[in-house]
Protein backbone atom coordinates (compact mmCIF):
# COMPACT_ATOMS: atom_id res chain seq x y z
CA UNK A 1 0.00 0.00 0.00
CA UNK A 2 1.20 3.30 -0.94
CA UNK A 3 0.94 5.83 2.10
CA UNK A 4 -0.21 9.07 1.39
CA UNK A 5 1.41 12.02 3.89
CA UNK A 6 -0.83 12.63 6.47
CA UNK A 7 -1.15 15.27 9.30
CA UNK A 8 0.35 15.83 12.63
CA UNK A 9 -1.16 17.31 15.55
CA UNK A 10 0.14 17.55 19.11
CA UNK A 11 -2.58 16.83 22.06
CA UNK A 12 -2.05 18.03 25.52
CA UNK A 13 -3.43 14.97 26.69
CA UNK A 14 -1.97 11.04 27.64
CA UNK A 15 -1.55 9.53 25.04
CA UNK A 16 -3.42 6.15 26.50
CA UNK A 17 -6.73 8.46 27.00
CA UNK A 18 -6.36 9.44 23.37
CA UNK A 19 -6.02 6.20 21.85
CA UNK A 20 -9.04 5.21 24.30
CA UNK A 21 -10.95 7.61 22.83
CA UNK A 22 -9.60 7.40 19.06
CA UNK A 23 -10.46 3.57 19.17
CA UNK A 24 -14.06 3.76 20.01
CA UNK A 25 -16.31 5.41 17.27
CA UNK A 26 -18.95 6.81 19.57
CA UNK A 27 -16.12 9.19 20.61
CA UNK A 28 -15.88 10.55 16.97
CA UNK A 29 -18.95 12.61 16.66
CA UNK A 30 -17.02 15.27 18.42
CA UNK A 31 -13.91 14.51 16.05
CA UNK A 32 -15.86 14.59 12.87
CA UNK A 33 -15.51 17.58 10.23
CA UNK A 34 -18.53 19.30 9.20
CA UNK A 35 -18.47 17.71 5.94
CA UNK A 36 -18.89 14.38 6.96
CA UNK A 37 -22.73 13.59 7.09
CA UNK A 38 -24.88 10.34 7.59
CA UNK A 39 -22.20 9.43 10.94
CA UNK A 40 -23.65 5.62 12.06
CA UNK A 41 -22.26 3.48 13.99
CA UNK A 42 -22.11 -0.27 14.46
CA UNK A 43 -20.14 -1.86 17.06
CA UNK A 44 -16.11 -1.16 15.38
CA UNK A 45 -17.53 -0.57 12.69
CA UNK A 46 -18.88 2.91 11.20
CA UNK A 47 -20.03 4.63 8.19
CA UNK A 48 -20.52 8.07 6.84
CA UNK A 49 -20.88 10.39 3.51
CA UNK A 50 -18.00 12.44 2.44
CA UNK A 51 -18.92 15.52 -0.20
CA UNK A 52 -17.98 14.79 -3.12
CA UNK A 53 -16.13 11.75 -1.75
CA UNK A 54 -19.03 9.54 -1.60
CA UNK A 55 -20.24 7.15 1.40
CA UNK A 56 -17.62 5.51 3.14
CA UNK A 57 -17.51 2.08 5.75
CA UNK A 58 -15.04 1.60 8.00
CA UNK A 59 -13.77 -0.97 10.62
CA UNK A 60 -11.29 -0.96 13.52
CA UNK A 61 -8.89 -3.54 12.19
CA UNK A 62 -6.01 -2.99 14.09
CA UNK A 63 -5.23 -1.80 17.98
CA UNK A 64 -1.55 -1.82 19.34
CA UNK A 65 -2.21 -0.43 23.15
CA UNK A 66 -1.03 3.49 23.45
CA UNK A 67 0.34 3.63 20.23
CA UNK A 68 -1.69 2.76 16.78
CA UNK A 69 -5.20 2.44 15.51
CA UNK A 70 -6.12 1.14 12.20
CA UNK A 71 -9.41 1.63 10.35
CA UNK A 72 -9.71 -0.37 6.89
CA UNK A 73 -12.12 0.45 4.50
CA UNK A 74 -15.13 -1.72 3.81
CA UNK A 75 -16.65 0.07 1.29
CA UNK A 76 -14.86 3.33 -0.25
CA UNK A 77 -14.66 4.03 -3.98
CA UNK A 78 -10.84 2.84 -3.39
CA UNK A 79 -9.31 0.73 -0.28
CA UNK A 80 -7.85 2.32 2.08
CA UNK A 81 -6.03 2.50 5.64
CA UNK A 82 -6.57 5.25 8.22
CA UNK A 83 -3.36 5.00 10.95
CA UNK A 84 -3.41 7.32 13.79
CA UNK A 85 0.30 7.04 15.16
CA UNK A 86 0.75 8.15 18.85
CA UNK A 87 4.20 9.06 20.10
CA UNK A 88 4.32 10.47 23.76
CA UNK A 89 6.13 13.30 24.25
CA UNK A 90 5.45 13.87 28.11
CA UNK A 91 3.29 12.23 30.26
CA UNK A 92 0.58 14.87 29.29
CA UNK A 93 1.35 15.46 25.65
CA UNK A 94 1.35 13.37 22.53
CA UNK A 95 2.52 13.56 18.92
CA UNK A 96 -0.63 12.19 16.71
CA UNK A 97 0.54 11.21 13.46
CA UNK A 98 -2.58 10.84 10.52
CA UNK A 99 -1.62 8.73 7.97
CA UNK A 100 -3.58 7.00 5.06
CA UNK A 101 -2.70 4.34 2.84
CA UNK A 102 -4.08 2.63 -0.41
CA UNK A 103 -3.79 0.25 -2.89
CA UNK A 104 -5.69 2.28 -5.72
CA UNK A 105 -3.40 2.70 -9.03
CA UNK A 106 -0.93 5.79 -8.84
CA UNK A 107 -3.32 7.81 -10.96
CA UNK A 108 -6.42 7.60 -8.78
CA UNK A 109 -4.11 8.66 -6.43
CA UNK A 110 -3.26 11.23 -7.89
CA UNK A 111 -6.73 12.48 -8.16
CA UNK A 112 -7.62 11.83 -4.70
CA UNK A 113 -4.49 12.81 -2.99
CA UNK A 114 -5.43 16.36 -2.26
CA UNK A 115 -9.01 15.61 -0.73
CA UNK A 116 -7.51 12.94 1.22
CA UNK A 117 -5.34 15.72 2.37
CA UNK A 118 -7.74 17.80 3.08
CA UNK A 119 -9.68 15.23 4.88
CA UNK A 120 -6.99 14.24 7.57
CA UNK A 121 -6.06 18.11 8.20
CA UNK A 122 -9.83 18.81 9.20
CA UNK A 123 -9.64 15.81 11.39
CA UNK A 124 -6.10 17.27 12.78
CA UNK A 125 -7.97 20.52 13.19
CA UNK A 126 -11.08 19.45 14.72
CA UNK A 127 -8.65 16.99 17.64
CA UNK A 128 -6.97 20.11 18.23
CA UNK A 129 -10.03 21.82 19.26
CA UNK A 130 -11.89 20.03 21.03
CA UNK A 131 -9.62 17.73 22.69
CA UNK A 132 -9.59 19.41 25.88
CA UNK A 133 -13.29 18.74 26.41
CA UNK A 134 -13.54 15.42 24.82
CA UNK A 135 -10.50 13.49 25.66
CA UNK A 136 -11.03 12.30 29.25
Amino acid sequence: MKKIDGQTVVLEKNAEKIFNTLSDFRNFEHFIPEKVENWLIEGNTCSFTISGIGTISVKVTALQESHTITYSSLQSPVNFELRFLLTPIKETQTEVDISVYSDANPMVLMMLKHPIRNFMQMIADKASEVSDKFIL
